[in-house]
């Protein structure tokens, strides 16, 4: 393990800790203007989520809507709360294929992006730690005063995710300040969420998290992968 990583992870209260801990379960609302050009406004704003920390599975509760996802890399469906099947998706990732940023998105399209976005946010610097994860500290960045160290991770295969590299930001705190993903193919910026928290479930409250805004560069970095 790296210094920078291990400073993190540290920070963030520590591998041992981590390690006692198996779930999370959390309220809140995920905006932005890419929900407006995928079709869906405010379909997430007023969700919660169960993820396992340790396995790429979460569940997403749509409050007051009577639905919820269940999301693995390989699968995805959509069941009412009293458990009745209403759509199901196998290989959800081959459904992007020869999409656009403007291409709307269905129900499912949503729930395997969502989900693989939130569970990644919420489980670095934790998930880096994996042996399969390969990590480098980077030229530290400069903002508003303040240095970030930059951590890259090489994301193996397994792992559902935006793109195949991506770079996180910790202050001198050692605490998360940003994270970013980078296309694979040629130059990068920083892809974003825009979550509002409302009550977490955990002691680790995410530094930063309300930082997330959606833009193009995700959906770029993510199409680029497809």
């Amino acid at each position: 393990m790296n210094g920078l990583l291990k400073f993190a992870i540290d920070a963030h209260g520590g591998l041992g800790r981590w390690n006692r801990l198996n779930s999370l379960i959390a309220d809140l609302s995920v905006t932005g203007a890419i929900w407006h050009v995928k079709g869906k406004p405010d379909f997430l704003k007023n969700i919660r989520i169960e993820l396992s920390l340790h396995l790429e599975k979460l569940i997403t509760h749509l409050v007051g809507q009577n639905k919820r996802f269940f999301f693995t890399p390989s699968r995805v469906t959509l069941e009412d709360e009293s458990g009745k099947l209403i759509e199901a998706r196998n290989d959800p990732r081959s459904a992007f294929e020869g999409q656009t940023y403007e291409t709307p998105w269905d129900d499912l399209h949503v729930a395997y992006f969502d989900s693989y976005a939130l569970w990644t946010y919420l489980t670095i610097p934790f998930l880096y730690a994996h042996p399969a994860f390969v990590t480098e500290e980077l030229t530290p960045w400069q903002e508003n005063g303040e240095e970030w160290r930059r951590l890259k991770a090489t994301f193996p295969s397994m792992i559902a995710s935006h793109c195949h590299e991506q770079i996180s930001y910790f202050g001198p705190d050692g605490l998360l300040r940003l994270p970013e993903g980078r296309r694979d193919r040629g130059s990068h910026e920083a892809p974003r969420l825009r979550i509002r928290r409302q009550q977490t479930q955990d002691s680790r409250a995410r530094a930063g998290c309300d930082r997330h805004s959606a833009d193009r560069v995700q959906l770029d970095a993510f199409y680029e992968r497809v």
